[in-house]
């Protein structure tokens, strides 16, 4: 239906149940407040969907680890001022959207920068990440401190505006979840995830949606 969603994990899905000799059937959450409700309430036997991997959920959940997913900075097509990392950005003007892990890595970072004695990064914050990102277009901005997938996505749609400058940071994994009480699903998942890896499909998907930086080892 048209209202099975698009992307990475959902090919990631798919990939792993025909591997487990299964047919995924894909339930769209339009609340990710509910997402572990629904899975402790039997609703679904499996959540993938960029989930990450936290010491209160592990409590609940078991998790098979699939991708690692950090912050990335957005620069204009060709990275004319060849920007490769948060410290690169000093004194310089850069967007990001209010309320993200971004905003808190930018002021830990101008903190360093401050004890180093040099120029502080300029933060302008929007609401909207499209709006953040607009703005290196806009020439108001040298670049955007997004989430790593956001990035991916951003530089594939507008592949002539924008690119990822250097390597992604604060990397943590994103994991398929699946109820404590079913140890056989768990382990299901882990020998179908190491047949994706190794057969190729798992780099394949990734390079499709430009994410291999996050590709689990």
């Amino acid at each position: 239906s048209a209202n099975v969603p698009t992307g990475a994990d959902i090919d990631l899905g798919r990939a792993l149940a025909a591997k487990m000799g299964l047919r995924a059937d894909f339930q769209n959450i339009q609340d990710f407040g509910t997402i572990i409700v629904g899975l402790q309430s039997r609703r679904y036997d499996a959540i993938i969907s960029s989930m990450n991997i936290t010491p209160a959920r592990q409590k609940t959940l078991n998790f098979v680890p699939y991708f690692n997913a950090g912050q990335s900075i957005v620069v204009k097509k060709g990275n004319p001022l060849h920007i490769t990392s948060l410290a690169d950005l000093t004194g310089k003007t850069v967007a990001v959207q209010k309320g993200t892990v971004e905003v808190d890595s930018l002021s830990a970072e101008n903190a360093l920068l401050q004890k180093a004695g040099k120029p502080l990064i300029t933060v302008k914050s929007f609401a909207l990440d499209p709006v953040a990102l607009q703005q290196i277009s806009l020439g108001r901005v040298v670049a955007e401190v997004t989430d790593y997938a956001v990035a991916a996505y951003d530089s594939s749609q507008f592949p002539s505006k924008y690119e990822i400058a250097g390597k992604q940071f604060g990397a943590s994994p994103y994991g398929i979840a699946v109820r404590k009480s079913d140890s056989g699903i768990l382990s299901s998942l882990k020998a179908a995830f190491k047949l994706v890896k190794s057969d190729g499909e798992y780099l394949k998907i990734l390079t499709k949606y430009r994410l291999e930086q996050g590709a689990i080892k």
